[in-house]
C-alpha cells in the first residue's frame, strides 16, 4: 500500500503543473474584495467543481484564512460513488498534490472513531484508489494560502441523517481547538436546472446556512425546495461551529457555472460563507 493518497484529478479539475496551479490559485484570490471577518473562523463553506467553474467561489472562502496559523483542518464532503458506510475516510498516511503531500492527523481520526464506538455502533470505513474530487480538490488552495506544516481529518459524509450528523459533529467539536482548528464543509449546491430556478433553489440552502439552521438543509431538500450534494457534510460542520460557539455566519459569494460557461439552460450553483465566533 503507498504512503500516499495519488491525485485522480490532477491535470482534469486543477493544474497539474505546480507553478501553474498557484498561479491560477492566485489570480482567484487577488479577484476578492471583501473586507476582514472579526471574529474566530469555525467553519468555511466551499464549492468542490474544477476551478475552472468554482475557482472564484473558494477563493472568498479561502481569503478570509490568509495568515491564519491552522494546523488541523477537519475537512467534510460528500461521496459520489455508491459505498455501504455512512462514513467514510482514506487509509493512507497524506493526500498528494502537485504541491506536495498533506499529512492526516490519524490521532484525532483515532478519537473520532472512539467516540463514534461510544455513541453507537458506527464508525469510519477507511477506504483506498478513491477517485472522490470533493475532498482532494480543497488541498491546493491550503496549501497555497497557508505558509506553515498542517494535517487534515478527512471524513467523507455519505449519510443524511440528521442525528448522526450531530453525533458525528458533537465529537468534532469536544477536540476542537479555536486557536488553530478549522472545520470545511465542501459542497456544491444545485445540479443542471435553469439558472434563474438554480438561483431560487440555492437561496434556500444559502438561507439555512445563513441562519446556522442546518436541519433547514435537510427539510429543503425532502421538499424539493432546495440541495446541497454535501448536506451531510454541510450541516454536521455548522452543527459542530455552533457547539463550539458560533454566533454568526456569513454569506461570501454565491454564483452559477453560467458565469463561466455562460450556459443558463444548465448550471449548478457554487456558494461560499464562513461560519465564526465574535472576538
Amino acid at each position: 500500500m503507498e504512503q500516499n493518497r495519488p491525485s485522480p484529478i490532477a491535470g482534469l479539475w486543477y493544474p497539474e503543473d505546480p507553478q501553474q496551479l498557484i498561479k491560477e490559485i492566485n489570480q482567484y484570490l487577488d479577484l476578492v474584495k471583501q473586507e476582514p471577518i472579526q471574529g474566530h473562523i469555525l467553519a468555511l463553506m466551499v464549492p468542490h467543481a474544477g476551478y475552472r467553474y468554482s475557482g472564484k467561489t473558494a477563493a472568498h472562502a479561502y481569503h478570509t484564512l490568509i495568515g491564519k496559523p491552522l494546523q488541523t483542518i477537519f475537512l467534510l464532503s460528500p461521496f459520489h460513488d455508491y459505498h455501504t458506510a455512512k462514513l467514510l475516510s482514506t487509509t493512507y498516511q497524506a493526500y498528494q498534490t502537485p504541491l506536495g503531500e498533506v499529512a492526516i492527523d490519524h490521532e484525532k481520526m483515532q478519537l473520532i472513531n472512539q467516540g463514534l464506538l461510544q455513541k453507537g455502533s458506527l464508525t469510519i470505513q477507511q477506504i483506498s484508489r478513491d477517485k472522490e474530487h470533493s475532498l482532494e480538490i480543497q488541498l491546493p488552495f491550503l496549501q497555497t494560502i497557508l505558509k506553515q506544516p498542517f494535517k487534515i481529518v478527512p471524513i467523507m459524509v455519505r449519510t443524511r441523517n440528521p442525528k448522526t450528523c450531530q453525533i458525528l459533529a458533537e465529537i468534532i467539536a469536544g477536540i476542537f481547538n479555536i486557536e488553530n482548528h478549522l472545520i470545511i464543509a465542501s459542497t456544491d449546491l444545485s445540479h443542471f436546472y435553469p439558472e434563474s430556478t438554480a438561483n431560487k433553489l440555492d437561496q434556500v440552502i444559502m438561507n439555512a446556512v445563513k441562519e446556522m439552521q442546518p436541519q433547514s438543509i435537510f427539510n429543503a431538500e425532502e421538499k424539493g425546495i432546495g440541495f446541497a450534494c454535501g448536506a451531510g457534510a454541510l450541516s454536521t460542520a455548522i452543527w459542530a461551529a455552533k457547539k463550539i460557539g458560533a454566533e454568526q455566519s456569513k454569506i461570501l459569494y454565491y454564483t452559477t457555472s453560467a458565469e463561466t460557461t455562460h450556459d443558463t439552460q444548465s448550471v449548478v450553483g457554487y456558494g461560499a460563507a464562513a461560519i465564526y465566533k465574535s472576538l
